[in-house]
């Protein structure tokens, strides 16, 4: 990473981490990567967040999550997992290695990969039906005490249980093979493998220390040989004799000691519902193949409305028959019989009669009840011979057909009925059906029939009279004479029984058109002689009918209608259309929106006045709102029923589309130019002043205009390193009323200075002195040299051999490692930063004579000597808390001996590493190596650490530590705009740590450009700058909100924004995104490459000066590209963008 990021935004980062970690919760969709399926769900393939306590969702971009992929929760320390109720697949190694005391799998489950659990700490497992597939080691590794494998499994993969804690397993029938290694390394005492299982596969249950019983039958024909390895104790197998299990144990039982006994199988008699007498008891015990008599009655067993009929060995009596005394073959398991019971045959119910009148759903009786006799077995009716009318359960709607049965229940409830025809005789018609008893609704024990009876009631039913329309007549006629049959022909008595009545008009009244009387047995009618059109009137008809023999006689009544011709009339006719005033409309005025009239008035032949539809074409010309002039509508007019258009009249109407109004277009916007540098004299020809500039038009669309640049103020030199300031007029393509104008800053950079040639001197009389001889060191002593650029150090050269090097500070060094009575000849020379030394300083001196008298070679040695360092540094300066190391305010570098950081915690750790051996660390007068912890007060700690060197000079750390008082978790926040934006996730995080906010109307206006102003606010809010502000010297420091000074003078004290060439810092100006990268790097401080070139595809586009900020910001993850991979550097930053690169900014720092 490049260049310091401040220790604050880490803090603040690594707080927020802390409090989220270990919260259950829905993890963002952000955090799981999935591929779609072919069926439109989904299998997530990675997550990649931090949450231990996890959900995972039912949906991933609204698809169901259907499997998970192989590796995807894999060694992520979870604790536990709920997996949606969507789960079918659950993948290879899905989520080894991870700390999940228990996990509920969804009923959906069907497929469980290789190792999909292992190495947890799983202590309960209910594995679902469904599941059909448990791969190899999927649940190996836990804690798992019990298990019950789930019905319809024929097989588990190898070693897929093994290394766990079991003492209990249940295995169901469907199971037909157990697999290498299964069940191995666990707790089982007992084992019972059923009737299904075939095959026990090599190690199935080897390293059960304590199984000392395994069930296995015949069916079991292929055991391995090492089944049941390693079990640490006498192993009992049950099975049958000459089973492949009793030929397992003799192979087995010469060295592992396996013991075989053989089953016993019983015959268990059921009474099977009996209520009285005692079930019969066989205590003998068989074995496989033998045979047993089969017992009778003998304990006297009852059941009433039922007799005993042997033995069955299903309870439905669906399986083999077994009489008394007959032999039954022992099979596998224990026998049981079941008593056969045969029905009694029921007795026929009691039905209680009922009557109702014809055309009538009856309303009580037919209550069908078991014959008093019955022994109280009879469950069903069976109803037969439905004759006369419809037969319905008690609720009136569900019908009863011949051969349906009803429950003793419904019929105890009364049933209902309704006679499908009515009664033709006095003494009424006879409506019946049978019922019979029964044990079932399969005609057990079926009785005799019983027969029900209702006596149907005669009603006369009122006669149907129907209306009747009669030829026209001429109106010149003055009486209509109509037959009473005429009218009766169409009526008719009640029902189709009741034919045999008679019918007769029995009066006429509510005559129009004239007036009517019934005259000597028929229908006269006596015309008006001015009506034209319908005439009609009423009749009553009368029957002869009775009611069980009673004269009853019913009328009902009908219209009689007839047409009176009128006479002819002449048809109105459109003789004249009223004409219509123009329509002007604006120009771009669709079809859909002309206000033509619905409507056009006329005047008809009659010279009444109507208004008539009317049916526009497209015009002529055809219209085009986009194209001005005139265009003439033709209208058809509609065909009203009494008017006529022989002439075929239309109507006409001009529209006038008027011409498109334009307003001139003026400059409101002139871009901000970055500064241009340039080198020491450059001609004035050669400045890459633009040729163009974008201005912002009063549209608000953007254009480029020509520019004509001045000579600069002060006038251009490029001899005089400085600034000048170019002012461009712009071409009058367009209006500029505020005769705005371009401007730009040209830095001229200082004349490069020539290399340095100069090689330290030393002050006149010079010399290098010798003292403090002992028979291995001396002390050198030496004046001062001179350079021009400073001298940066000396090299000590003892007889020519390789030298020790000082700074250029120090002025004597003790040189020690020499060798007793020797001559040595010392040198020193001094060297500035070009390298260049000086002439050098030499004197010669002999060291003392040994004591030994061994001619001064008993000091040892090689005899050259060794300055003692004057290495004061560190090499390294580390602060701890915890795993975690804390953000220093800049990078550690020996040269910097102060340093600051902050944290919550309230101790830490100090790592301080000297950069020479034998130097040390002294902190509060102890020496100190390795970690070393201490506590802290809240707010200000300062810690003085002293390196001395092994010469004994001494050099001074200072590290300042603020404890912060922990801050309170931020809320969620919600805006109403950012819902599917891409930036979602990223603004509601950049929202909760404070950086960015909404609207008062809660929305967040992601798509809104962000100022220069607001962009500072984010920016240094997100570092915050805590140092007092610079004294602002904008020209528009004015405009700039009072809610933004202070920070905005935060921020140029911090180096982070300037203003422009003109003075003006422009605080409403719409940010670019090349100026938001150029102000991150400077606030990080980030190391710049100069002639970079950045990843873009548009790296041409962005501008020379801040190609090192956009290329470094790039690298650390902080900014990306639009569409295309371009950078786009001139395009206007949205407040998503803000917010995401902010975002991102504070990320680099976990």
């Amino acid at each position: 990473m490049r260049g310091g990021i401040r220790f604050g935004l880490f803090s603040l980062l690594l707080f927020l981490t802390i409090i989220s970690v270990g919260h259950n919760a829905y993890a963002n969709e952000a955090y799981y990567e999935w591929i779609e399926n072919e069926d439109g769900t989904v299998t997530i393939t990675k997550y990649k967040g931090l949450t231990k306590d996890l959900i995972i969702p039912n949906q991933l971009n609204n698809k169901d999550v259907t499997a998970i992929g192989d590796e995807a929760f894999y060694y992520k320390s979870l604790t536990s997992v709920k997996l949606p109720d969507t789960i079918i697949t659950i993948g290879d190694w899905a989520f080894g290695n991870n700390k999940l005391t228990s996990i509920e799998l969804p009923d959906s489950l069907i497929h469980i990969g290789m190792y999909g659990f292992i190495h947890n700490s799983l202590l309960t497992l209910i594995i679902p039906d469904h599941v059909s597939n448990i791969g190899f080691q999927a649940f190996g590794y836990n804690q798992l005490t019990n298990i019950t494998l789930p019905n319809g499994i024929t097989s588990v993969g190898h070693w897929s249980f093994a290394h766990n804690q079991i003492a209990s397993l249940t295995i169901p029938d469907s199971m037909t093979q157990i697999d290498q290694y299964a069940f191995a390394y666990n707790n089982l005492t007992a084992v019972t493998l059923p009737k299904s299982v075939i095959k026990i596969d090599d190690y199935a249950f080897t390293g059960n220390p304590q199984l000392s019983e395994a069930r296995i039958l015949s069916s079991a024909t292929q055991l391995s040989s090492v089944s049941f390895p390693n079990i640490g104790s006498q192993l009992t197998i049950y099975g049958h004799a000459n089973s492949t299990a009793q030929l397992h144990v003799l192979y087995n039982s010469r060295y592992k000691g396996y013991k075989f006994e053989p089953f016993t199988n019983r015959v268990v008699y059921n009474g099977n519902g009996h209520s009285v007498g005692n079930v019969p008891i066989d205590d003998n015990l068989y074995v496989r193949w033998e045979k047993a008599t089969v017992l009778g009655n003998t304990g006297l067993l009852e059941r009433p409305g039922y007799r005993f009929d042997g033995w069955n060995s299903a309870a439905d009596g669906s399986g083999e028959d077994y009489a008394v005394n007959s032999k039954v073959t022992i099979g596998e398991e224990d026998v049981v019989l079941f008593a056969k019971w045969v029905p009694e045959d029921a007795r026929a119910p009691v039905i209680t009669d009922a009557s109702t009148a014809e055309d009538t759903q009856s309303t009580s009786g037919l209550i069908i009840t078991p014959h008093p006799e019955e022994p109280g077995n009879v469950m069903h009716y069976k109803i037969s011979a439905i004759v006369g009318g419809t037969l319905y359960k008690n609720n009136g709607m569900i019908q009863i057909h011949s051969g349906d049965f009803i429950t003793t229940a419904e019929g105890g409830a009364g049933l209902k009925f309704t006679p499908e025809a009515d009664a033709n005789s006095p003494a009424g018609d006879v409506f019946s059906f049978q019922v019979q008893a029964a044990h079932d609704n399969a005609e057990a024990g079926l009785s005799p029939p019983a027969h029900a009876s209702i006596t149907v009631s005669e009603v006369n039913d009122p006669p149907v009279a129907v209306n009747d329309t009669l030829p026209k007549v001429a109106k010149a006629g003055d009486k209509v004479v109509i037959a009473f049959a005429d009218l009766l022909m169409n009526d008719s008595a009640g029902p189709a029984n009741e034919s045999s009545q008679s019918l007769t008009i029995i009066n006429v009244d509510n005559a129009v058109g004239g007036t009517v009387a019934i005259v000597n047995g028929q229908i006269e009618f006596d015309l008006d002689p001015t009506f034209a059109g319908t005439a009609r009137f009423f009749y009553t008809v009368q029957d002869n009918g009775t009611t069980n023999g009673i004269d009853d006689f019913k009328t009902a009544s009908a219209i009689v209608s007839f047409e009176v011709n009128p006479k002819p009339t002449e048809p109105l006719e459109v003789s004249i259309v009223e004409p219509l005033d123009d329509i002007e409309v604006s120009y771009g005025t669709e079809r859909s929106a002309l206000p033509l009239p619905p409507t056009v008035q006329v005047t008809l032949s009659d010279q009444s006045i109507r208004s008539l539809v009317v049916t526009w074409d497209n015009g002529n010309p055809a219209y085009d709102g986009n194209t001005d002039g005139e265009y003439t509508f033709t209208g058809t007019l509609a065909q009203d029923q009494d008017v006529a258009n022989p002439q075929n009249l239309t109507a006409q109407v001009k529209v006038v589309v008027n011409p498109k109004l334009t307003e001139p277009l003026e400059v409101s916007i002139v871009e901000s130019l970055d500064d241009i540098n340039v080198s020491y004299g450059t001609e004035r020809s050669a400045l890459p002043l633009p040729l163009t500039v974008q201005v912002t038009l009063s549209d608000q669309t953007t254009r480029n205009l020509g520019v004509t640049w001045d000579e600069g103020s002060p006038a251009y030199n490029g001899n005089t390193a400085g600034e000048y300031t170019f002012t461009g007029t712009l071409a009058q393509d367009v209006a500029n009323p505020q005769n705005l104008k371009a401007q730009v800053k040209v830095v001229v950079k200082a004349k490069p200075t020539e290399p340095d040639k100069e090689s330290p001197i030393w002050p006149n009389g010079s010399k290098l002195t010798v003292s403090d001889i002992t028979k291995t060191s001396v002390k050198l002593s030496w004046p001062e040299a001179q350079d021009t650029n400073g001298v940066i150090g000396y090299r000590i050269y003892v007889d020519n051999r390789e030298p020790q090097t000082v700074t250029g500070s120090v002025y004597e060094q003790i040189v020690t490692g020499l060798t007793a009575g020797t001559a040595y000849t010392f040198t020193i020379k001094a060297f500035n930063a070009a390298g260049n030394e000086s002439e050098p300083l030499s004197a010669k001196a002999t060291t003392a004579q040994s004591s030994s008298g061994g001619g001064g070679s008993s000091g040892g040695g090689s005899g050259s000597g060794r300055v003692l360092s004057s290495n004061a540094d560190l090499a390294d300066l580390q602060v701890w808390v915890g795993d975690k190391k804390l953000k220093l305010s800049s990078s550690f570098a020996s040269g910097t001996t102060d340093y600051k950081a902050r944290t919550e915690a309230e101790q830490i750790e100090i790592v301080a590493k000297e950069a020479h051996s034998k130097a040390k660390v002294i902190l509060k007068d102890k020496v100190i190596t390795d970690r070393t912890k201490v506590n802290l007060d809240e707010g200000d700690n300062t810690f003085v650490l002293t390196v001395q060197a092994e010469n004994g000079m001494k050099k001074k750390y200072t590290l300042a530590i603020y404890r912060e008082t922990p801050k309170r978790s931020e809320p969620v926040i919600e805006f109403t705009d950012i819902a599917s934006h891409w930036a979602e996730n990223n603004i509601k995080r950049a929202a909760a740590k404070g950086i960015v906010s909404g609207y008062p109307d809660g929305t967040f206006k992601p798509n809104h450009p962000v100022t220069r102003a607001e962009f500072t606010v984010m920016l240094t809010g997100a570092l915050q700058l805590e140092e007092e502000g610079a004294t602002l010297t904008f020209t528009d420091q004015d405009q700039i909100g009072i809610w933004a000074k202070q920070t905005v003078a935060k921020a140029v004290k911090a180096g982070i924004v300037g203003g422009y060439g003109d003075g003006g810092f422009r605080p409403n100006a719409q940010i670019t995104r090349v100026e938001m990268a150029v102000m991150i790097a400077r606030a990080h401080k980030l190391e710049l490459e100069s002639n970079t070139v950045t990843g873009f595809a548009d790296d041409e586009a962005i501008p020379k000066w801040a190609k090192g900020s956009v290329e470094a910001i790039r690298e650390l993850g902080i900014t990306s590209g639009r569409e295309g991979n371009k950078f786009v550097p001139d395009d206007k930053a949205t407040r998503a963008e803000a917010a995401t690169i902010l975002f991102r900014m504070l990320d680099i720092q976990k």
